[in-house]
């Protein structure tokens, strides 16, 4: 008999497999709360990579709510989600300071037209050339993949106890 699938009553069988696109989907969507989060302490002038702790718990708890399983599949998923969601803030922030420079620079006449956030989303790994803004960006990047990792610790250590419990068969 197949593993995936569970005998519930005599003809009535119920599918055990883990939906992993379901849960990629959630991990994704949810872990976007905390890159928003990432983006929204910029603003308040925070420590924005402490964020990685709450896209990585976001993550995990999207990836489970969408599959309704805790598997260790899912962790590693969600981690790896929650690497993409840092980068993606981290360039976010970039972007958004690359566009509040230069509207600042075109209200002070010093830059003669108008960038539209759009274009500062196309323009801004430019200024990943520069070695300090570049510095900036990966001492953030770095940190928040480090606050991941450290979010990651309580879910991994979980998975660790969950699979030295489960019976072998």
């Amino acid at each position: 008999m197949d593993n995936d699938v569970i005998l519930k009553e005599k003809d009535d069988f119920i599918d055990d497999r883990e939906k992993v696109w379901l849960g990629i989907l959630g991990a994704f969507l949810l872990s976007l709360i905390g890159g928003a989060i990432w983006c929204g302490l910029l603003w308040l002038d925070l420590f924005r990579p402490v964020c990685g702790l709450a896209i990585i718990t976001f993550a995990v708890i999207g990836y489970r709510a969408f599959t309704k399983k805790n598997s260790t599949k899912g962790l590693v998923i969600s981690i790896v989600v929650s690497l993409v969601t840092v980068v993606m803030a981290n360039y976010l922030v970039l972007v958004m300071q690359v566009y509040e420079a230069y509207k600042i620079w075109y209200e002070e006449g010093e830059y003669f037209t108008k960038v539209t956030f759009l274009a500062a989303i196309k323009g801004s790994y430019y200024y990943l050339s520069d070695a300090y803004v570049r510095g900036l960006v990966l001492r953030d990047l770095g940190l928040g993949v480090a606050f991941v990792v450290l979010g990651a610790v309580p879910f991994i250590v979980d998975a660790v106890k969950r699979h030295r419990n489960q019976p072998y068969s």
